[in-house]
């Protein structure tokens, strides 16, 4: 058996993978397999982790609100930079893999800094994001080079948020 995780690790998880399932990025069978993975590490495991190990797809509502609990229980009420970081990462990911619209994409990341107000500069890139996006569609009427340029805020703020100009 390995190390168990460190709790404080595995409340920022659980916040990071509440947003994340919430935004549709992350489905509930990855995150049944994290809480799995968590409960087998530890020695005597909490009910709480069983009771998200133990899901099933059609639990989506029941997991986010286990999650937020967890984090809750466990002292984190915000997500942290690293978690923001790796959302836009997922993001990215699904404008590339056509799972949302750069509208949809856009739309989520208000709902995430209006939730979760990381940083002024993210909310400010956010919004060139979104504008750079709109112009260039409107304008030349290229959907794909708008969403291109989109993927590559995302995958650059992905990375460092403060960055991604």
């Amino acid at each position: 058996m390995s190390a168990p995780t460190p709790m404080s690790v595995i409340a920022s998880e659980a916040k990071f993978l509440s947003v994340g399932v919430f935004c549709g990025l992350i489905r509930v069978d990855e995150v049944v397999e994290w809480a799995d993975a968590r409960f087998h590490e530890q020695d005597s495991p909490p009910t709480w982790l069983m009771d998200v190990a133990f899901a099933t797809k059609s639990h989506v509502v029941f997991v986010i609100t286990e999650l937020e609990a967890i984090a809750r229980r466990l002292g984190v009420e915000k997500l942290e930079e690293a978690g923001t970081r790796r959302l836009l990462g997922l993001f990215a990911r699904a404008l590339e893999d056509k799972r949302f619209t750069p509208y949809q994409i856009t739309m989520r990341l208000y709902w995430l800094e209006d939730k979760f107000p990381s940083s002024k500069v993210l909310s400010r890139e956010i919004f060139r994001a979104e504008v750079r996006f709109r112009i260039r569609w409107k304008r030349e009427g290229d959907l794909q080079l708008a969403r291109r340029e989109l993927r590559r805020w995302l995958e650059q703020a992905s990375r460092n948020p403060s960055a991604a100009n």
